[in-house]
């Protein structure tokens, strides 16, 4: 008896709408001027200042954007103004995975292996399940708050070990 051989997967299968999503939204926000995506990140930031979860939440997490993400910065330093423990991903791309350590100002931050500031290794480090709000950057989210980001799973796996809020952002493009 032999085996037939695997049918090859259908066109319409998870990992190829993924792909063709995530193209999509790259181009799409990629195509987003400067300008445009410095004032949806100044109105994201003040809708973010005002929600119940930050103003009760002892310890963000946030992110520092690449390309046309969602500018955080001016969140972040107001977190830190009004005395929260701000945490910010370390890649450790051998190990595939993001650390959170604490910063108290952006001058602890330096590019890390994607060009992304980052903590310096030596900054203390933060239990993910600490965090009370994170702050999630995405290419896409559905209707269900299901994350589209670059690929690697990075997000995904330390998100899994978070127990605080969540809160996706990104544009709309």
């Amino acid at each position: 008896m032999t085996i037939p051989e695997p049918l090859p997967a259908p066109i319409g299968t998870l990992a190829v709408r993924k792909i063709a999503t995530r193209a999509s939204a790259l181009s799409r926000r990629n195509a987003l001027s400067a300008e445009v995506v410095r004032a949806a990140s100044a109105r994201i930031t003040r809708a973010i200042l005002d929600l119940p979860q930050f103003i009760a939440a002892p310890i963000l997490a946030g992110y520092m954007a690449i390309g046309h993400e969602v500018c955080l910065d001016a969140l972040l330093a107001t977190a830190l103004t009004l005395g929260k423990t701000v945490v910010l991903p370390r890649t450790l791309r051998k190990e595939r995975r993001l650390a959170l350590h604490q910063i108290t100002d952006f001058s602890q931050l330096k590019p890390g292996p994607f060009g992304i500031r980052e903590p310096l290794p030596d900054a203390p480090e933060i239990a993910p399940d600490a965090v009370s709000l994170f702050l999630v950057p995405g290419l896409a989210f559905d209707i269900a708050g299901r994350r589209l980001g670059y690929g690697g799973g990075y997000y995904d796996r330390l998100l899994h070990r978070c127990a605080g809020w969540r809160l996706g952002v990104a544009l709309a493009a």
